[in-house]
């Protein structure tokens, strides 16, 4: 039995369009670790938990428009966004992250290997304003890994 889990780890903030910077002070995001539990190589069923991201973003009058950003993912450890992996013991575990249920977008940077990124905002705001977004995940089933315990840190980031 292994016991993976997946960091989602707090990253800088980008740039700021000029747009924004008048009706935003600041955007922060928060994220939740992903708890695969126990994986059993011998079984044919995949885990799938999810996580989330939240993106709060405080107003500089108290009153915005058209707050707008962008909320990105990093590789990991595997550098690629085709298969990410999680580290621990001799023998890697590959996992990756999604954007939608059906586990067909690959959330990354939105630009290399294939996957997209989440640009969502609001149209009027006040005060300090929290979205949240899910996290989907997924362990393909039957990795030949050795037991042990299997982490990776992914940086989630926020442009606005």
């Amino acid at each position: 039995m292994t016991l993976p889990k997946i960091l989602l780890v707090l990253g800088g903030l980008a740039s700021t369009p000029a747009w924004a910077q008048l009706a935003v002070g600041s955007c922060s995001a928060t994220a939740t670790a992903i708890p695969f539990g126990a994986y059993d190589p011998t079984s044919s069923t995949p885990l799938t938990p999810t996580g989330s991201v939240s993106v709060s973003c405080h107003l500089i009058s108290g009153v915005s428009l058209a707050v707008l950003y962008t909320i990105t993912l990093t590789t990991g450890a595997s550098g690629s966004y085709l298969n990410r992996k999680m580290t621990g013991t001799s023998t890697p575990m590959y996992y990756n992250l999604y954007l939608n249920s059906g586990l067909t977008q690959v959330w990354g940077d939105g630009v290399s290997g294939g996957s997209v990124s989440k640009t969502d905002g609001y149209l009027l705001g006040v005060g300090t304003v929290t979205l949240s977004y899910t996290v989907y995940s997924k362990v393909p089933a039957q990795q030949l890994v050795a037991a042990g315990s299997y982490l990776d840190s992914i940086i989630v980031q926020v442009a606005y």
